[in-house]
């Protein structure tokens, strides 16, 4: 992180530290920005930009945040914010933002569609941050504390810088990371081995990696489905199970399942997404060094800290869907060592471009041990 911070001089630390006017000479110019998340106020999503909000005050800035805007998707806070192709992605008449945004908590997936960008999808190739259940620690309190750590060490080595570079040559600074979480399966009947998912058909969204997570499985079949579609295709039982994180399956089933038919999840942390906080360069540019180094400060801890927030909340889901009756499994070491071998194949296919292929090598130099 530290080119990504290199503009940033130690006149800039020193205002941002020593805020009396007297110290610091002239007050910075005033500054109003807008940052958004599809996120509820309180939740560890929306408690990061009003974070960002408290110290933007501090220095002068007036930062206006906008949680959970009715009928907007993270497409629209992309499409207000005027950048990406977010025409694509369905219909925008429902937003009820009134104003442009210069700035949105958004997922890296989202992110790398909308410019193109696939090697910010790295994190998700299949099993590349699964830890095998003999290395987690505290296992039956934090099954994802592994894992987990696996995730730290790839975005602190590799891809926090990796991702600012790419996206501010898209016109987006960086000024704070979280994560969306693990992905696991859900399931109507168990599928920790090969035998079980054999007789079960999944749903993947429509994109070749996400059925590239799903495929080293082996499942009778994977159906490529919209997620509007997810919950009557359940119902119907023409689908057997779907994957994804525990605050999108709690909120799938709580309103598609209330037969319980999808009764097991089997914990495979097969996939990772991560999530960003970004401002609008030309916005970033706009403002006094001290105003940056204040909204922006450690990328690293502010982001460990908002990640530990995000899964000790998915921890907690976890947990009541289980107190719902649904049997929480995990892969066996054997079964889990032969999913990662059928993963490689996987993972090959989504790193043949020199671009993909360059940060997928430092990504496995800063795995050696588990890869």
């Amino acid at each position: 992180m530290q080119r990504a911070l290199s503009s940033l001089s130690l006149v800039a630390l020193l205002g941002a530290l020593c805020l009396d006017a007297e110290a610091t000479g002239p007050a910075p110019e005033a500054l109003s920005l807008r940052l958004a998340t599809v996120a509820p106020l309180g939740t560890p999503w929306s408690e990061q930009i009003y974070e960002a909000h408290i110290r933007a005050s501090a220095v002068g800035a007036t930062l206006t945040p906008i949680f959970h805007p009715a009928g907007c998707s993270e497409w629209d806070l992309l499409a207000e914010m005027g950048l990406g192709e977010p025409g694509k992605i369905g219909k925008r008449e429902a937003c009820t933002l009134e104003a442009p945004l210069d700035g949105a908590l958004l997922p890296l997936p989202l992110l790398a569609e909308a410019f193109g960008l696939p090697s910010l999808r790295l994190l998700e190739l299949p099993m590349l941050l699964s830890a095998p259940p003999t290395r987690a620690n505290n296992r039956n309190e934090d099954p994802s504390a592994a894992s987990a750590a696996l995730a730290d060490r790839a975005l602190e080595a590799v891809m926090m810088e990796e991702v600012a570079q790419q996206l501010e040559t898209k016109g987006l600074v960086v000024i704070g990371w979280s994560e969306i979480g693990f992905r696991h399966l859900f399931t109507a009947g168990a599928a920790q081995t090969a035998e079980e998912r054999a007789k079960l058909v999944v749903r993947a969204p429509n994109d070749p990696l996400s059925v590239g997570m799903l495929t080293p499985f082996g499942w009778r079949g994977i159906q490529q489905i919209a997620a509007s579609n997810l919950g009557p295709w359940l119902k119907s039982e023409l689908l057997d199970g779907f994957d994804g994180t525990p605050l999108f399956a709690g909120n799938l089933l709580a309103i598609s399942d209330a037969e319980g038919r999808v009764n097991s999840i089997t914990l495979t942390h097969h996939s990772y997404e991560a999530a960003v906080i970004v401002l609008r360069k030309d916005r970033w540019d706009d403002m006094e060094p001290a105003q940056q180094l204040a909204i922006r400060g450690d990328l690293e801890a502010r982001g460990a800290q908002a990640r530990q927030a995000v899964r000790s909340l998915q921890l907690d889901l976890l947990k009541a869907l289980s107190s719902q009756g649904r049997e929480v499994r995990r892969l066996s070491a054997e079964e889990h060592e032969r999913v990662v071998r059928a993963a490689e194949t996987e993972r090959g296919r989504f790193t043949l471009g020199p671009q993909e292929a360059a940060v997928y090598a430092r990504l496995r130099e800063a795995l050696a041990d588990t890869l």
